[in-house]
């Protein structure tokens, strides 16, 4: 897999300034990737490429059971954007 493929729109009154996608795999091992919420444009869904530049050690991409999205701080920053698409791609 080369990268994470997200399509969404930020949203009135987000001030994250990172959106996150942690996936988990069937060992509970798990692997952080992150853009800048600036990346996906205010009210127009846009596609954004998060490069995956490798797997850390132990981490199973082959066995991904569970993943999250999220970005800013809990409780403390407002996250808003709306999602599309999320896909996994090899080129």
């Amino acid at each position: 897999m080369a990268f994470v493929s997200v399509t969404a729109q930020r949203d009135a009154g987000n001030s994250a300034a990172t959106f996150a996608i942690q996936f988990e795999d069937r060992n509970l091992n798990t692997q952080v990737f992150s853009v800048s919420t600036s990346a996906f444009a205010l009210g127009t869904l846009t596609a954004v490429q998060i490069p995956i530049p490798g797997w850390t050690g132990g981490f199973s991409p082959s066995q991904i059971t569970g993943w999250s999205i999220g970005g800013g701080g809990v409780g403390t920053t407002p996250f808003r954007l709306t999602f599309d698409h999320l896909a996994l791609n090899t080129t």
